[in-house]
């Protein structure tokens, strides 16, 4: 009937239908609310509608008027039907004291119910001008009573907004508009009234102005007092910080500038507290609610009420439900960001939809369009990429990349298929010859058909699909005629998965005989190659993919580890026709892992034991005179059990690696009876080994070692590769190039473990490494690549690259000015741009020379390294805003770092980011990375490296993609140089792939605790004498130190709470203690207040707690949580309910690390009350400076903005030593 026109619909008799109604409407046979609003205004003419109004009077309030949300579902003819005098009474009862309906009221009321209602005294209301003799004394721009407004007097040294930013501290870098940061401020009208920020006046573009004193966002200093600054008109304000760990901070932005809020000016605190504590509650329930989605109200609201932010505290459950509306907008505002439309919505949250439930809100169909005015942030400019990135990733971030052009994809048909490699030939279209034969050929006509090199279906196993293979040889084995074949993979049965180009295969490293019989036929696949010609075709569609039906390749892939390389010739090097098989040729199976091969028979003793002079074992050659790795324990010390540091119960994670032992083989011994071969070995020791002094292995350097006459007999399992040793009469205090230690050990004293004592080395024992240290001496290196890195912070991935060699940064991309100056610092001679990724790319490929500030842009064929870490914080399981729009923004700057390597095409790329990048949209995102180097022609791989494990103090498991040009050798990862716990197995969808490195359970060099890299920085307790200078004691220390022998910069700490601070002071200043040991007092704090003692109840059964919880019972949380105690009593009730998603962050919340411990992982907000970042012998939190150090900085590395500044770009950098690792396995790709 709805879609029938009008004119039809009034030539009809519509009685049938008013009685087809009747059926469906309510007891008193009034058609509900959905029916009549779905009813056309033909039919409800004929429709009675008096018990409807019955209805409406029962549902109303006490006065028999129908509530607010009835009158808007209602139809206009139901209205008419409606006695609305009682709600008249009603809206004067409920209006403003001269019995005018509020403006609000007013909006929200229907059209007819407006005819019905006596306005006058309103129309009065509006008419009155300020000072004038009307009903109501009001502004007509603020709408403030005149007796309550605040008029706002402007100083007289005020300057305007552009002489502002035309100040040099002020000046906008590379074009982005400038940011600063306001105090003092006040927000006012053009009338100079002081006015609330969410008073929608913005919205109305009415004219709003702010003034205050104006500083640089950097410049946090109390030093300077700012500029005092008249801004404005005002086009939007913003709110952000909602992040775990952020603070919440109010933004406004005009036409200029965008400004950061800090302290109001007193006179203007009334005005904004009520919406910065609006913003306190939003953060408060955005973070109950993401962290635990299926969070009751009862809990939320206990949440609420025991919560403080920004200094804001003591929340009500009415002021919870009073700023619904304002909260509920938030959520709404996040659910719009998520994922898919099918995933499960914050606002169906049981404790959210109680809260609209109790404030009866009609938005549970709030549409991502709804308008929420004041509530956004200014929004981010969309994702650029290239035309062949972008047909890639678009699956994964089509909302958040714009639109290119030239863009295909290749329609994949539905699958019903049972193996991977079905369904990857039969989506091709490609048509498999029928086996209709059982002879390809005769001895005569045995290569009419088949020929070397010929690509063909086949057989590989009885129960499975044709596979793809070129035929390498054709021969003839007892009779029968055969063929050996090179497979090939389809791209489904490798890491990609689905996500790959269903046109493409990949060369497996395995090879088969197959027979003629076994042979479908011809396969139409061709060798996709490269040319000079692809460094200059970045940012070009590539048209030639997929464009006919048939395969093409590229690139061999390694099912164990997931890497692509090049494909390698299958040519004989003479230029003959024949070809040769690469897998036989460099199958590791024709030399078994566990098998022996001795050569060069020395002697045979009297019992049949035969010794060698060299062997191969495990594609290694070992002779007598070379030094080795054994695994640890291998052999022993003649020295008395030392007594190690106890480790803690309850501390698991801590778990003490050992370092190789270290051998020179004597002799190599085959013993006749026991069909075994054994190493007889002089051991070596290291520092710890000895009974020296015990500071001995902490000042010592970590590639020392000392040489003894002890002689043990190993196996030759416990070999875990070649130890490159050398003797030096005098052997450097610290190595030549940083982060180069662990290449080379280096002993000068021999250590008699009878004696006790250090004497000198045997004259035999001086040749020990003399051939290595020639072939060091020869080697050489290439130029520098020349290096773009991207999302640059303040530089960890050059840092680390530099310092071995490999790089020379050029140019730097960061969009964040203080980052970007500490970049500047740092690398004087590169070119940063203080701009967004984007609009770097964007500019790039409109073929723009120069940005906006004239810094030229590098050009095709100028960059040969490529390096970058995209915004782990939407990848990060430490972030709890994953989903929302920002975090979604960040995750699809992936294609924008591939874009600028389509670009620019360099030699080398590097991506760096958390380890659950892989866990990223289940996989997809990582699968969409790698797809999307293939898709470009590169090589590449991917793995999980443990930066503890490459001489860092610190638990930080990072996920890295490696990539290399084509005609490039692909890096290996670096092999682990410190002993680390560490898994570097990698399990995408299910999958485990092997571990990248050969070394998984320990490494040449000791672990790096605590203690070596922040012992030696001075003490900051009010006790000690203050010093800035310090000097080295570990090589660790050494190392960072350099030849800086300056003050420490940024060794000031953050400052805490009172009541943190009070904590921190009583965790006693033993080994792994935490907030356990606080004692429960009342304490005074120095903020003049008391804290209270930690109550427990009992609850029978000689059960005692905070919470009912504890025995078992319902949680009260809300009725039992205790405020401002020494012992935090939010940790005893996570305690007490044994929950073990917390238990970690249960045990690190106010805990003292070992010094002989590591550091968990850094992040970008350093909390006593969180994470382990108290220090170890003082009452504080750790300072940039000592986080520097655990990151691997230099302490010459500069630092920018203020403390929680350089918090952060400490936190978000790569650390250095491990990209230095990463790049010294570059450097031997190029040597």
């Amino acid at each position: 009937m709805q879609r029938k026109p009008v004119v039809m619909l009034n030539g009809r008799d519509f009685t049938a239908d008013a009685n087809e109604a009747k059926p469906n409407i309510l007891k008193d046979m009034a058609p509900d609310i959905t029916s009549l609003m779905r009813t056309p205004r033909v039919v409800l003419k004929r429709l009675d509608l008096t018990a409807y109004g019955a209805e409406a009077k029962r549902a109303s309030k006490q006065d028999g008027t129908p509530d607010d949300e009835s009158f808007l579902r209602m139809p206009r003819l139901a209205l008419k039907r409606l006695d609305l005098t009682a709600y008249g009474a009603e809206a004067k009862r409920t209006s403003q004291q001269d019995g005018t309906p509020d403006d609000e009221s007013l909006q929200r009321t229907p059209v007819v119910l407006l005819e019905r209602l006596d306005l006058s005294a309103y129309s009065a209301k509006q008419d009155a001008a300020p000072g004038s003799d009307g009903v109501g004394h009001y502004c007509k721009s603020c709408k403030q009573h005149l007796n309550e407004l605040n008029t706002v007097q402007l100083p007289g040294d005020l300057v305007n907004e552009k002489e502002l930013l035309a100040r040099p501290e002020f000046l906008a870098v590379g074009g982005e508009q400038p940011v600063c940061r306001m105090t003092g401020f006040c927000i006012f009208d053009k009338h100079q009234h002081a006015v609330p920020l969410d008073s929608k006046m913005i919205e109305k573009c009415h004219h709003v102005f702010v003034v205050g004193r104006a500083k640089p966002v950097g410049d946090n200093s109390m030093d300077t007092e700012g500029v005092m600054c008249l801004a404005g008109p005002l086009h939007s304000w913003w709110l952000t910080g909602f992040g775990k760990g952020e603070q919440p901070l109010i933004g406004l932005s005009s036409d200029h500038a965008d400004y950061y809020l800090g302290e109001e000016s007193p006179s203007y605190t009334s005005l904004i507290r009520p919406l910065r504590r609006k913003m306190c509650i939003t953060k408060v329930v955005v973070e109950a609610v993401a962290n635990n989605p299926s969070c009751s109200y009862e809990e939320l609201v206990s949440i609420v009420q025991g919560a403080s932010v920004w200094g804001e505290g003591g929340f009500t459950e009415e002021e919870l439900r009073h700023e619904a509306r304002f909260v509920l907008s938030q959520v709404c505002s996040y659910d719009s960001a998520r994922d898919h439309r099918d995933e499960e919505t914050v606002l169906s949250a049981p404790c959210l939809q109680s809260l609209v439930n109790l404030r009866r809100m009609a938005i549970i169909h709030m549409n991502q369009s709804e308008d929420l005015h004041g509530y956004r942030k200014p929004k981010d400019s969309l994702a650029t990429s290239t035309p062949v990135v972008h047909r890639v990733l678009s699956r994964a971030f089509q909302d958040q990349m714009a639109s290119s052009s030239s863009v295909k994809t290749v329609k994949q048909d539905d699958r019903m298929a049972t193996c991977n490699s079905c369904l990857a030939w039969k989506q091709v279209g490609v048509e498999v010859p029928e086996k209709s034969c059982g002879r390809v050929g005769n001895a005569t006509t045995f290569q009419r058909h088949l020929s070397c090199g010929a690509y063909v279906f086949a057989k590989r196993s009885p129960h499975c699909c044709p596979r793809v293979g070129q035929v390498i040889s054709l021969f003839e084995r007892k009779g029968r005629k055969m063929a050996h074949l090179q497979w090939f993979c389809y791209s489904s049965e490798t890491v990609l998965e689905d996500v790959a180009d269903p046109y493409e295969i990949f060369m497996d490293n395995s090879c088969g005989d197959v027979a003629l019989n076994d042979i479908y036929g011809r396969c139409p696949a061709s060798q996709k190659l490269f040319f000079e010609e692809w460094f200059e075709e970045g940012g070009n569609p590539d048209l030639s993919v997929g464009t006919k039906k048939g395969y093409y390749f590229s690139k061999l892939y390694r099912s164990d580890t997931g890497r692509f390389e090049d494909v390698p010739t299958t040519l004989r090097e003479d230029g003959t026709s024949r070809y040769v098989c690469y897998t036989c040729c460099h199958n590791v199976k024709r030399e078994p892992k566990n098998e022996c091969c001795l050569k060069d028979e020395i002697l045979t003793d009297k019992n049949g034991n035969v010794s060698y002079y060299s062997m191969r074992w495990n594609m290694k050659r070992y002779c007598v005179g070379d030094c080795v790795f054994l695994s640890p324990g291998t052999f022993d010390f003649d020295l008395p059990p030392k007594d190690q540091p106890q480790q803690d119960a309850r501390d698991n994670s801590k778990k003490r690696v050992r370092p190789f032992q270290i051998g020179c083989i004597d002799s190599i011994v085959a013993y006749k009876n026991a069909h075994r071969v054994f190493l007889r070995v002089r051991k070596f020791y290291r520092p710890e080994d000895t009974d020296l002094c015990k500071i001995l292995s902490y000042e010592s350097d970590l590639n020392l070692l000392y040489y003894s006459e002890e002689v043990a007999s190993v196996d030759i399992k416990a070999i875990q590769g070649k130890a490159p040793v050398v003797f030096k009469e005098s052997p450097q205090s610290t190595p030549a190039g940083m982060w180069c230690i662990g290449d080379t050990f280096v002993f000068s004293q021999m250590y008699c473990a009878e004696k006790r004592t250090l004497c000198a080395v045997p004259a035999e024992a001086r040749e020990i490494g003399s051939k290595l240290e020639k072939r060091q001496k020869r080697g050489g290196s290439e130029r520098r690549l020349r290096t773009l890195e991207a999302f640059a912070g303040c530089g960890g991935i050059s840092c680390g690259l530099e310092a071995v060699g490999v790089s020379d940064t050029l140019w730097a991309v960061e969009s964040l000015e203080v980052a970007a100056r500490a970049f500047s610092l740092n690398f004087p001679k590169a070119t940063v741009f203080v701009q967004d990724c984007n609009s770097f790319l964007k500019e790039v490929l409109e073929g723009q020379e120069t940005n906006a500030k004239g810094q030229r842009f590098p050009k095709k064929g100028e960059v040969d390294f490529l390096c970058g870490g995209p915004p782990c914080q939407g990848y990060s399981l430490l972030n709890r805003h994953r989903g929302n729009w920002n975090s979604r923004l960040k995750n699809s700057l992936v294609s924008t770092l591939l874009s600028l390597c389509d670009y620019y095409r360099p030699r080398f790329f590097l991506m760096e980011n958390v380890k659950s990048f892989i866990s990223e949209e289940k996989g997809l995102v990582m699968q969409l990375t790698l797809q999307s180097l293939l898709r470009l022609g590169y090589q590449c791989c991917f793995g999980v490296l443990q930066a503890g494990s490459y001489g860092l103090p610190q638990d930080r498991k990072r996920f890295v993609i490696l990539a290399a040009a084509p005609g490039e050798l692909l890096p290996r990862f670096p092999e682990p140089k410190t002993s680390f716990p560490s898994n570097n197995f990698v399990t995408v969808k299910g999958k485990k792939f092997g571990p990248t490195t050969t070394w998984c359970t320990s490494a040449p060099l000791r672990t790096i605790t605590l203690r070596d890299a922040i012992s030696d920085l001075a003490s900051l307790e009010p006790s000690d004498s203050a010093s800035s200078f310090s000097e080295p004691m570990s090589c660790y220390q050494r190392m960072l130190k350099g030849n800086s022998r300056g003050p420490i910069r940024d060794h000031v700490p953050k400052l805490l709470t009172p009541l943190m601070q009070a904590r921190v002071d009583h965790i006693p200043k033993v080994p792994r203690a935490n907030w356990r040991s606080l004692p429960n007092i009342k304490l005074l704090l120095r903020n003049g207040k008391y804290t209270r003692k930690l109550v427990y109840h009992s609850f029978g059964r000689g059960i005692s707690g905070v919470c009912p919880c504890a025995a078992g019972k319902a949680c009260r949380r809300q009725a039992m949580l205790q405020h401002r105690t020494l012992i935090p009593w939010r940790l005893v009730h996570s305690d007490q309910r044994q929950n073990a998603r917390h238990h970690a962050d249960i045990e690190q919340a106010y805990s003292r690390p070992h010094w002989d411990d590591w550091k968990s992982t850094l992040v970008t907000v350093v909390s006593a009350e969180k994470k382990a970042d108290i220090h170890p012998s003082q009452n504080r939190v750790l300072t940039p400076r000592e986080c520097a150090r655990l990151q691997g900085f230099p302490d010459a590395f500069a630092l920018f903005g203020s403390t929680l500044d350089r918090y952060k770009q400490v936190g978000n950098a790569v650390p250095p030593p491990l990209a230095a690792a990463i790049g010294q396995k570059i450097l031997e790709s190029i040597t």
